[in-house]
């Protein structure tokens, strides 16, 4: 697994660009400084160029047009570089100065002109320049050509870069120094809830607060303590679940030890066959609570994120639970139906948890419904839901129990059943996980009750 540090991810998508702008901002001035250069190193050609025009005018008119080996040392010396001249005629002819020095007729159009050249196997700067001189009493037009070796140029060109590379790297060392120091700053509060959390025991499910966080951080911990809520729900569940599953088995457990007891100290046999009986009766009670207990844990909302959903064909579903308990309704002599409209009813669900919801509603159903009733399962369509209804005409439930009936374990006073009060809540609880919603009503008949649910299509 690779490890990633937010201090090294910062620093990379900070300096990597600052680099980036500090290599292209030294590439420009170094390159406007060179242009600079350039040309303040052309200009002093061009100068020189007039220089030794005025010198050449100076001397004797009859005499060559060169400059003396005095002048020349005076004119074309330097501390660096190497200095050539030379003077041409308009038409290119050599009069004088350094022969070795070639003319560039690329650009003879031009009167003054810059170019490079090669003497003696060195690279030369050549300005070329035309200029008035006298000779021989008459002025004429001549072009006069000074070279130099590019030593200052380059020699300058290496400081010029030192001087601008040299700051930027100060620079950059000081921003990294100054970014390092701000982003561990700036992740303080990280290591402060990291802090908070580290020094928590397991059973510590309370809010973190950390007084002056800024927003960033602040969201983080907002999530941290939703889920540190949602935790702490989680485990009042549980407990509370564990909480009535043990008082709810403590009561039919006594009893059947108290059966089984006095089933122990019967003499006769038919009071020993109505003991027995009794704790058969018992047993299975217990066994329905057991599996009651059992699904309910099962149908937790909590639970949703095990679920895993596929297209159910609901029609198919309800029409075979409500064959299997076809028994359990003969037995009481209620006429259990199942009406159904044609077409395809398919909803996205888990098939084991919508099998459990049918089951406790038919088995609620028959439970408190009479002897010689009516229960009847519908399923149909309402524009993009599916509605499963369970209709019987039994006792019905007051107003005022109706929302109650859903909570675990309650049961409604005065029905003559000993039920285990988790039907429903079953129901509830399938019910939320299936993003599904559940009514409550009394049918148009008047008698007994009528509980819908409403699945979206698939």
């Amino acid at each position: 697994m690779i490890r990633r540090s937010i201090r090294r991810q910062l620093l990379k998508w900070l300096l990597i660009p600052l680099f980036l702008l500090i290599l292209i901002d030294s590439t420009i001035l170094y390159r406007i400084a060179m242009h600079f250069e350039k040309n303040a190193f052309d200009h002093s050609l061009v100068d020189t160029t007039h220089d030794v025009s005025q010198l050449i005018n100076q001397s004797h008119p009859d005499q060559k047009p060169e400059l003396n080996d005095e002048t020349r040392r005076i004119i074309l010396s330097d501390q660096f570089d190497k200095m050539y001249y030379n003077v041409r005629d308009m038409d290119g002819n050599f009069i004088g100065g350094d022969k070795e020095l070639v003319f560039d007729k690329n650009q003879d159009n031009l009167d003054t002109y810059f170019y490079f050249a090669v003497i003696d196997g060195q690279i030369v700067r050549v300005a070329s320049n035309v200029l008035d001189i006298v000779s021989n009493k008459s002025t004429r037009k001549v072009r006069i050509q000074v070279a130099e070796t590019l030593n200052k140029r380059t020699r300058l060109a290496g400081q010029i870069l030192l001087g601008i590379v040299i700051p930027q790297v100060i620079l950059l060392l000081a921003v990294f120094l100054l970014t390092w120091s701000g982003i561990g700053r700036g992740l303080q509060p990280l290591w402060a809830l990291q802090s908070a959390l580290s020094k928590r025991s397991h059973r510590d499910l309370s809010r973190v607060d950390l007084p002056g966080i800024p927003d960033e951080v602040r969201v983080l911990v907002t999530s941290i303590n939703l889920l540190m809520a949602q935790m702490q729900n989680l485990l009042e569940s549980q407990n509370q679940f564990i909480a009535d599953a043990a008082h709810q088995l403590r009561t039919p457990l006594a009893g059947l030890l108290a059966q089984i007891e006095l089933a122990q100290d019967e003499k006769k046999p038919e009071e020993l066959e109505q003991s027995l009986a009794s704790m058969a009766k018992s047993g299975q009670r217990l066994v329905h609570l057991v599996n009651q207990l059992l699904a309910l844990a099962r149908t937790q909302p909590e639970a949703k994120r095990y679920v895993e959903f596929a297209h159910v064909n609901l029609k198919k579903l309800v029409s075979d639970v409500t064959a299997d308990m076809v028994s359990a309704a003969d037995r009481k002599n209620i006429d259990l139906g199942f009406e159904c409209e044609e077409g395809q009813y398919v909803i996205l669900g888990d098939v084991i948890q919508l099998q459990e919801l049918v089951y406790n509603l038919l088995d609620n159903a028959i439970r408190y419904t009479p002897k010689d009733g009516k229960i009847t399962v519908e399923l149909h369509k309402e524009l993009e839901n599916i509605v499963l209804s369970v209709i019987d005409n039994g006792l019905g439930i007051p107003l005022l129990e109706r929302d109650k009936v859903f909570e675990r374990f309650y049961r409604v006073a005065n029905n003559g059943q000993d039920g285990s009060g988790l039907g429903l809540a079953i129901v509830a609880d399938i019910v939320q996980v299936h993003n599904a919603t559940i009514d409550l009503e009394t049918p148009e008949s008047g008698i007994g009750t009528k509980i819908t649910v409403t699945f979206k299509e698939a």
